[in-house]
Formats: C-alpha cells, structure tokens, sequence
C-alpha cells in the first residue's frame, strides 16, 4: 500500500517521502510498535505541563508537535505481538495524539480485535453478501440495507462521536488512472496524482518533535537505512543503483549500516546467553528537506531550465511535440539521464500517456539518433553537430511530418 506514496521520492526523487515509515515486514511492524509506545511514554510525561498549561486533556497537534498516525493495511495478516501491541497503542495513545487506522477485507474478529471495535468510532464498510459482517461493523444501528450500495464504489460510513449516527452512503474514488477512461480529465489528473501532491507537500509537512523523535531513538532515526532495502532490494535485500533515483543512491551510500533488528527487538545474546541491550547512540539515516540553500549554481540553472522549457510547453500557441519536449528535458538534464527521471517532468508539461508509452517513445528517439542511449539504461541529448548512424534503416517513424500519404514537398 506504502508504494505510491514514497515512489515519487525513491523513483523520481521528488520532494520527500509522503510516508514518514512505511513498515513492510514483520520486524519493521515490531519496530514501529515498541517505537510508539516509546512515543506514548515520552509525550504523556514530557508534555504534561504544557497539557496543564493550556488546560486540555488531549496533547493538540499543531507543526512543532505533529499527531502520529499509524495506518494498518490488512490487519489479518500481522503477527500477534503485532496486534496486541496495536492494541496498546489504541487504548493509551489518543490522549497525546498517537493514533491507529486500520483495513481488513473482512469485518470478522479475525480482522477486527475486541479493543478495535469498543474504541473505534469511525468505521467505512464496503459491500458485501454476507450482512452479519456489516452488523459486526455497525452494532448499535444493524447492517445498512444493500440497496445503498447502489454504485461502484459506493461506501458505508458512520462515526459515534463526529457523525453521521447512523450508516451513510457515499463516493469513493480510485487514486489509479487505470480506472478512468484514458483521455479524461480524471484520467490526467491521476497519471501524476501521488508526483504532485509529493511536490507540493514535501515543503509543508512537520518534521518529528525533539521530544519524541530522541524516545524512539535508532528505530526512528535509521528507519529509512532498513526501510529502502525492504521497498527496493530483490528477493534476497540487495540493493542496486538501477532501482532508485540516482539521489536517493548517494544518500543511501551515505549511510552508515543501522543497527540490525535483533538488537533493536532484544532478541541477541552474549555468549552467556544475556540479552544484549539495543544501543542508544548511532549515525542517524535520515532525509533531508530539498532546499535552494543545498543546491549549487549548477543545479539550479539546470532546475530553471527544465521549468522554463516545461512553461514554454504548456503556454506556446504552437505546442512542442512530444518528441521535442523529451529532447529538450534530456538537454536541461545536463547529465544523462534515465527515462523515469523525465517522466515526472513530462506529465507536469502535460503529457498524457503512461510511462511505458514514454519508455517507448524515449527508444526511439535513441533509434533516430536523437538521443543517445548509454550501457547503464540511461540517455543523453545527442550532439547536434553528430552524424547519424548510417547503418540504420530510416523507418516511417524517421518522417517528422508523421505518417501519411500526402506527397512530399
């Protein structure tokens, strides 16, 4: 689920993370737990004063405390610890702002545990042929009739303290372009959704406060050291610099190892068979914010170039082709460059077709010599004083007038 919200940053290396942990394995989820309650201990000790001070009983969020939230995708398929610890977190974390969501295909207790459904006000339910499961998801009012239900997509929802009361119906919508009709304004809208919400909440989001942040100590501050491994290695955890955007792979290279997990979970021991406590102190792993003050003249050129061709593009009134604007971006790269790097900046021009179509037009510009495509899978704007290679067979697709039966002037 994590996917769409870090690609942007792991692929493309837009703005940051717009997930601040994304926990894909069952030791990351136990580090997440024993981190949150950590949080939990620190924030109701810590911020007492400030709890008297403005006399409320719950810890408000605002940008130099920022609420938690921990969104579980599935909660069948946790561990047990994982779950009773999830538990915890619902019981003692609301009252300084550390919070849980969760997902479950099935409204069962299997997938529902009894302090989910007594501390749960808001819940959203889905169809189902099985009403027993929507009376487990809404006890106190019985299963809502199926006939609202009446589209795809369509949504239960209620809460018993912010309202509505009583089950209601509602819209969903897909976050998937797929879904749409290609061509359509929501088709367009999703091709770059998560690419620009990543750049332009990157700036805004809160970092962790002091207070919290030192509470949860490695696990929080090397999380994304263990983290880029689990979302980007192969089956085995390696990790190459083909799978991620090329700043993300000096940041990562940066890095020191983090502390494994049997050390963080207290499962290591001595020889004597003590358990060996998880250190306190490390080289923190963490992603810094992209600010103008970090980046050379050189870059910010380049930035302003590809802005400005981006610009041009959209407000010319004879609008570049798709070709040139892709030619023109691999320029304003000033390096070579992989086709999923201009992809982003492609979109925001207003390009409208997949990524894969873009892979596939980016082939065969290399094909015509337009660019030049490196070992590595990366390409480079060819020299304009460069002869093209003579060996090759011109195609229907070397015409720049396109294809046509019109004669040639």
């Amino acid at each position: 689920m994590s996917a769409v919200f870090v690609n942007p940053y792991l692929r493309y290396g837009i703005g940051r993370p717009l997930i601040d942990w994304p926990a894909t394995t069952e030791d990351e989820c136990r580090v997440v737990i024993q981190a949150a309650k950590n949080a939990i201990a620190a924030r109701k000790t810590e911020y007492a004063d400030l709890l008297e001070d403005e006399d409320v009983d719950n810890l408000p969020a605002r940008p130099d405390i920022p609420a938690i939230h921990i969104r579980v995708d599935e909660t069948k398929s946790m561990p047990d610890d994982v779950l009773a610890g999830l538990d915890f977190i619902i019981e003692e974390g609301r009252s300084v702002n550390i919070r849980v969501s969760n997902t479950g295909l099935r409204a069962t207790r299997e997938y529902i545990t009894g302090t989910m459904d007594e501390l749960t006000p808001g819940r959203i339910g889905l169809r189902t042929n099985n009403s027993s499961e929507l009376q487990m998801l809404f006890p106190d009012t019985g299963a809502p009739d199926m006939a609202i239900f009446t589209d795809p997509g369509t949504v239960a929802y209620m809460s018993t303290t912010k309202g509505p009361f009583q089950p209601t119906p509602a819209k969903a919508y897909a976050t998937m372009a797929e879904a749409f009709p290609q061509g359509s304004a929501e088709y367009e809208r999703m091709q770059s959704l998560f690419m620009d919400a990543a750049r332009e909440l990157s700036d805004i989001r809160p970092d962790m406060d002091p207070i919290t942040a030192k509470a949860m100590g490695l696990a929080w501050s090397q999380r994304w050291a263990r983290i880029i491994p689990n979302l980007r290695g192969d089956a085995h955890g390696n990790v190459t610099p083909d799978r991620m955007h090329e700043s993300v792979w000096e940041l990562y290279q940066s890095w020191e190892k983090p502390v494994p997990y049997d050390l963080l979970l207290g499962r290591a021991a001595d020889d004597d068979g003590y358990t060996l406590a998880a250190p306190t102190t490390g080289a923190a792993a963490e992603i810094p914010r992209l600010s103008e003050t970090m980046l050379d003249d050189n870059e910010l050129d380049r930035l302003a170039a590809q802005e400005a061709a981006i610009e041009l593009a959209k407000t010319s009134a004879k609008p570049k082709t798709n070709d040139e604007l892709a030619i023109e971006l691999f320029a304003s790269m000033g390096r070579p460059a992989k086709p999923s790097e201009i992809y982003p900046l492609m979109v925001k021009a207003g390009y409208d077709k997949s990524e894969r179509t873009f892979r596939d037009l980016v082939a065969k510009l290399g094909l015509q010599d337009k660019l030049t495509r490196r070992h590595d899978g990366t390409y480079a704007a060819a020299d304009s004083d460069e002869v093209p290679h003579a060996g090759r067979v011109p195609g229907p697709e070397d015409d720049p007038d396109g294809r046509g039966d019109a004669p040639h002037d």
